[in-house]
């Protein structure tokens, strides 16, 4: 999965500091009393430079009304000044404007209108702009998906450091979306944004360790890569080293171990997570054998979407493991698990379907659908 963080438009004031000279001007003053807190100064400088032409102030003028700093929030008087920074090719006001017309705050919503000024702010190289409409081109946001334009831009921002955009252009690199399918520039691309703390690129860097890929396989460092993304609380390096201590590959086995690394995952939403513990209580495997907490893990994992889940929950209303046995809740969760191609699935529905009459399937069947409609809310 491709990390889709959104680029917040509104800039940290904080950010803005700069060491007053003795012969700083009205701007450098402005930007000063802004680090300050001091909005009624700021305003004094910047409004006159603002109103005379100068399209840095006009863009801080549209920051100061959107925020609501110093002035009452206003975003039509925020998108009034962005524009005017705009028009002279300030690039933050082309990307904050263009946040302003993807939303419809200010100015009537206009996705075309969007595109356009982000990709002004890109051209110019504006790396939250860069990001941003490679997130829009991956995802097929207001433009057509295009993978290959979605990785042009993620390299864009890559090369001025971007941590976001070095992770998801390593991704696509390892799957070869975009045209390009290359595992060695992948690691060297997880590698960059793992060095500057990114927790999914260290994840995703001791994937690469642990299977061999675009690299020398090296159980030890997938652990360590791991070890890193665990420490800042990443899922998947939750689970990939839960697993890994379940295996007893790189670490010792320990099913203690693992349980807790999966439960920290699982807390996080991680369905693979969810549907690992739920095997653990299943099984015995490093806590005593509970079908019912089973049962509630599975649960989990389903409402996340994933098919295992809906096998092991069909499977154990086929079994009465964990809940009284009912052949309609079985064969409900079982054709889901199905028909998401779990093939051992479809062979216990033949089974349990030479028990059950027409109505009985009828039923079941229904419960499916509704299940599957409610995106698996409300499947009992």
């Amino acid at each position: 999965m491709l990390l889709r963080v959104r680029v917040v438009a509104i800039v940290t004031l904080s950010t803005l500091v700069l060491p007053l000279k003795a012969t700083a001007g009205p701007y450098e003053q402005g930007i000063a009393a802004l680090g300050a807190g001091d909005y009624a100064a700021a305003l004094a400088q910047l409004r006159p430079l603002a109103a005379a032409g100068n399209a840095r102030a006009q863009s801080l003028m549209g920051l100061l009304y959107m925020s609501g700093r110093g002035v009452r929030k206003n975003d039509i008087e925020a998108a009034k000044w962005y524009q005017m920074a705009a028009d002279q090719g300030d690039t933050s006001a082309q990307y904050n404007l263009s946040e302003m017309y993807s939303e419809g705050r200010g100015v009537p919503k206009n996705t075309a209108e969007s595109v356009r000024l982000l990709r002004a702010a890109a051209d110019r190289g504006n790396v939250k702009a860069q990001l941003s409409l490679a997130f829009k081109y991956s995802g097929g946001v207001g433009v057509d998906k295009n993978d290959a334009e979605a990785a042009h831009w993620y390299q864009m921002a890559a090369n001025q450091g971007d941590g976001t955009a070095q992770l998801n252009l390593g991704i696509m690199r390892r799957r070869g979306e975009g045209g390009h399918k290359d595992a060695a520039e992948a690691v060297r691309l997880f590698r960059l944004a793992a060095d500057q703390g990114g927790a999914r690129a260290q994840a995703n860097l001791g994937i690469m360790y642990e299977h061999g890929e675009g690299v020398a396989k090296d159980l030890s460092e997938a652990v360590r890569w791991y070890r890193l993304a665990v420490g800042h609380g990443e899922a998947l390096a939750q689970l990939n080293l839960g697993a890994m201590y379940t295996r007893g590959e790189g670490v010792p086995k320990d099913a203690i171990e693992a349980l807790r690394l999966f439960g920290l995952a699982a807390d996080q939403g991680n369905a693979t997570a969810q549907l690992n513990l739920g095997m653990m209580y299943g099984s015995g495997q490093g806590v005593p054998k509970n079908d019912g907490e089973a049962l509630r893990f599975y649960r989990l994992a389903a409402a996340n979407g994933n098919s295992r889940g809906f096998a092991k929950i069909g499977l154990a209303y086929y079994e009465g493991a964990g809940v009284p046995k009912n052949d309609i809740q079985a064969y409900s969760w079982l054709s889901l698990a199905a028909s998401a191609g779990d093939e051992n699935s479809r062979n216990v529905l033949n089974l349990i379907s030479s028990d059950m009459n027409k109505e009985q399937i009828s039923i079941a069947q229904s419960i499916a659908s509704r299940c599957y409609k409610s995106d698996y809310r409300d499947c009992e």
